[in-house]
């Protein structure tokens, strides 16, 4: 019996162990993934083509990650499948920044402490912030993050335009040098007015100076006051040992960051933070292998063959339903409603007759009291040649006329009453002295 219970807890413990291999080195793979891709949806709506959406996620300071329809392996129910299409449409929205460099005079110096007494072989500040640059822009998404260089010294200069292309910074960098004095306000101010004219949310402003401004002809307050109007955050890197107050501010009000750079792997750490991680909607398209819709669940499984691209979650299904395979719906039975319910049908039938009489009756008693009697008013001594006449009519849609005749019954005057009119004023001076008579009927 001891013997029984070692062996089930030997089998126990192997389980228990190989379930944590596992799981370790699923989660190595993960760690080391450059890119994690997720089916997040199956459409079948034109079946048999069948289209599957999947989200590829590349980390942020990463290389472009392209994928190909080879890339892909697709399986339904367990067999493989043709990929005939592969479409890549990018989640993160594009995005435009401006890298304002500084090259005056100050960026010649070797990037190290001021006490220093031995610089020979270390980089220029100048060149510390080429690099960090190039590796910055190494890490955007080609065609999608557009990127203008403006550097400046006494003057301002636009190196290159808002482009998506950046294979030809490192050729507009070689041709930068130190030299001269630092226009800093001057450039930032001009940045920022490019930088307004495009998708808010979208823009950004990437500084790397020492802090000198001495060319500026502007003042910080000009710019923290046209700061008020935009939200266009600043992410400036002082290439000094001492912090500037003014440069703080004006990177916190903006909402971007400051950095006082002491080394230039602090410098290229501080670009590598302002990268995005990308997001890439891949539409895959094939033919399903069983074109015939049936009840069946079919199973889809996706899979890379790309090392270190980690598929985090790849397994979905659908299922066709066939009409063909339905029952039929019973036809209605107008017949057995008709006996089953033949005392109600027959009394709302008759409720219904009743209530049609009814109101052809109602109708009838309004028609023949339609015309209530006129209200005539003659003034006795005031002035007799006018006729003033009130009346009430029931209907509106029922005009009635008012006639005045002659002894000899010719009528002489005449007035009809017609929607809401209710008074009249029929004048009398042009008829002759006599006997007339006066009558109200429908018109």
């Amino acid at each position: 019996m001891n013997d029984y219970i070692r062996l089930v807890l030997l089998c126990v413990g192997a389980l228990l162990l190989g379930t944590q291999a596992r799981a370790q080195q699923a989660a190595v793979v993960e760690s080391e993934a450059l890119a994690s891709a997720r089916l997040v949806e199956v459409d079948t709506s034109a079946f048999p083509e069948i289209r599957l959406r999947v989200e590829v996620n590349t980390p942020a300071g990463s290389a472009p990650l392209t994928l190909e329809p080879s890339h892909f392996e697709v399986r339904e129910d367990g067999q493989e499948v043709n990929l005939q299409q592969l479409e890549a449409q990018s989640l993160t929205p594009p995005s435009y920044s401006i890298a304002l460099l500084d090259h005056g005079a100050a960026m010649g110096r070797a990037f190290a402490d001021p006490a220093a007494e031995d610089t020979a072989g270390l980089p220029s500040r100048l060149q510390a912030a080429k690099l960090a640059l190039m590796q910055w822009l190494a890490g955007l998404q080609p065609r999608h993050d557009s990127v203008m260089l403006m550097a400046f010294a006494g003057e301002v200069d636009v190196n290159t335009e808002m482009d998506g292309n950046t294979a030809q910074l490192p050729k507009v960098f070689d041709a930068i040098s130190a030299e001269g004095g630092s226009a800093l306000y001057d450039a930032m101010l001009q940045a920022l007015q490019v930088l307004q004219y495009y998708p808010t949310g979208q823009t950004s402003l990437l500084v790397l100076t020492t802090g000198e401004s001495g060319a500026s002809t502007h003042t910080p307050d000009s710019l923290l006051q046209l700061l008020t109007h935009l939200q266009i955050p600043i992410y400036l890197a002082q290439l000094e040992p001492q912090p500037d107050s003014l440069l703080l501010q004006l990177a916190q009000n903006s909402g971007g960051q400051y950095l006082l750079a002491e080394s230039p792997e602090a410098l290229t750490d501080f670009f590598e933070q302002l990268l995005r991680p990308r997001q890439l909607m891949y539409e895959l398209t094939y033919l399903s292998p069983a074109p015939q819709p049936d009840t069946s669940l079919r199973s889809i499984q996706l899979s890379l063959k790309l090392p270190h691209v980690f598929v985090e979650d790849g397994m979905a299904g659908y299922r066709m339903i066939d009409p063909a395979s339905l029952p039929a719906s019973p036809a209605f039975d107008w017949q057995a409603l008709a006996r089953e319910h033949a005392l109600l049908i027959g009394g709302g039938l008759l409720a219904l007759l009743l209530l049609f009489l009814l109101l052809r009756w109602i109708r009838k008693r309004a028609d023949a009291n339609l015309i209530e009697p006129a209200i005539v008013k003659m003034p006795e001594e005031v002035n007799k040649n006018v006729m003033r006449i009130r009346m009430a009519i029931p209907y509106k849609n029922k005009p009635a006329k008012f006639t005045i005749y002659s002894a000899g019954g010719k009528p002489v005057k005449d007035f009809i009453f017609k929607g809401t009119k209710r008074r009249a004023r029929i004048r009398l001076k042009d008829l002759p002295d006599g006997t007339y008579k006066c009558d109200l009927s429908n018109a």
